[in-house]
């Protein structure tokens, strides 16, 4: 599946991280992890040359050095562990954008459609063993919002534990009896949770605009205390990050709404979460925060865990369980960004592990209280 060894840190917090690694040969992966005058051996406990290691009881706020070894090569990794947070755990959110649930018989420019039910299906276990507050889902839950598609993904997603807030992307609506569909599998479009004090805003902008009613909705919840959430399938704000590939990836009324768009962006306490372009990365609106989230069934395959303490929301990347799929919808990305020319696939563009696992802190005087 690939030259040499791939290896990379993809997802950590202040106390674990997680190292994904492919051979092009089979054999042991030895990892020497040093710090601040610390070394620690490790190797991974199959010889098959494709896995993950998980290297845990670290240090917070810590650099580390990992070199890994294996048949086929050797890497040198480097990260630093997140701050501790502090106090106790005030909410958990899990952030599950585009799972795209599919029934086409074929896989698409490392997009895994076959498996996209057996993928959800693990992100819903995942996310049952992880017990968030709230799921939240910015977007194209289906890939063409058919009757088979939004049956399973009813059925799919009623096994999770936790309470979902769902809002719809265009693959979900692409016709009007598809919004009837959604009518009856997800209820409304557009909607508000809270989670402590937190406040979680659902938008509707399956269409890339943003409704004259979400807009009122947004603006009666800017003024309520507490710090504010926004799930939005197309970004509010544009981020020069996400720039590869046709179509907008914006809503295309934003000045339509200036004003409450600077309202927004002049918040610190306000975060919003995108789906729909799926290249995981931040972007600094003003004082406010926007994170395009990735999706499950396309590299980099997974999910985003949101845990809110004193100090801010602290983020961390959660890969579905099988590292065969993820690094099968690299490789395959990577080669199709090359036969179509369409550099929106290249894993490298995709993925950006520093933007995934991150804190977004709040001012220090607000003080959250569940």
């Amino acid at each position: 599946m690939s030259e040499g060894l791939y290896a990379k840190i993809i997802s950590w917090d202040w106390k674990e991280a997680v190292i994904a690694y492919n051979s092009a040969m089979p054999g042991v992966v030895e990892l020497h992890v040093s710090w601040n005058g610390g070394v620690r051996y490790m190797e991974s406990l199959e010889a098959d040359g494709l896995g993950r290691i998980t290297i845990d009881d670290l240090m917070p706020d810590t650099t580390y050095s990992i070199e890994l070894t294996q048949a086929s090569g050797r890497r040198k990794l480097e990260f630093k562990t997140l701050p501790a947070p502090e106090g106790p755990e005030l909410a958990r959110l899990a952030l599950v954008a585009d799972p795209h649930l599919s029934t086409h018989p074929e896989n698409r420019k490392g997009r895994c459609m076959v498996e996209s039910a057996m993928i959800l299906t693990d992100v819903v276990n995942q996310c049952n063993s992880l017990s968030p507050d709230l799921v939240v889902v910015p977007g194209d839950i289906t890939n063409k919002g058919s009757v088979d598609e939004f049956k399973l993904a009813g059925k799919l997603l009623t096994l999770l534990d936790a309470p979902i807030l769902a809002v719809p992307g265009n693959h979900d609506l692409p016709n009007p009896a598809a919004e009837a569909l959604w009518t009856e599998y997800f209820g409304a479009k557009s909607g508000v949770r809270r989670v402590g004090d937190f406040t979680i805003v659902g938008l509707n902008t399956a269409n890339a605009r943003l409704s004259a009613s979400d807009a009122s909705l947004l603006e009666d919840e800017l003024k309520r205390p507490g710090k504010l959430i926004i799930a939005s399938h197309y970004q509010l704000f544009h981020n020069p990050r996400v720039y590869r590939g046709n179509g907008a990836k914006t809503i295309v009324n934003s000045l339509e709404y200036t004003e409450l768009l600077n309202s927004l962006s002049e918040r610190d306490d306000v975060i919003i979460y995108a789906g729909h372009q799926n290249v995981p990365s931040r972007f600094q609106a003003g004082d406010a925060m926007q994170l395009n989230l990735p999706q499950p069934t396309q590299y980099p395959c997974g999910f985003i865990l949101t845990q809110a303490f004193a100090n801010g929301l602290y983020h961390s990347f959660i890969p579905i369980s099988s590292e065969i799929i993820r690094q099968w919808s690299r490789c395959a990305g990577n080669a199709a960004a090359g036969f179509h020319n369409e550099s929106q696939w290249e894993s490298e563009y995709r993925s950006v592990a520093t933007d995934m696992n991150f804190i977004h802190e709040f001012t220090p005087q607000l003080e959250i209280v569940r």
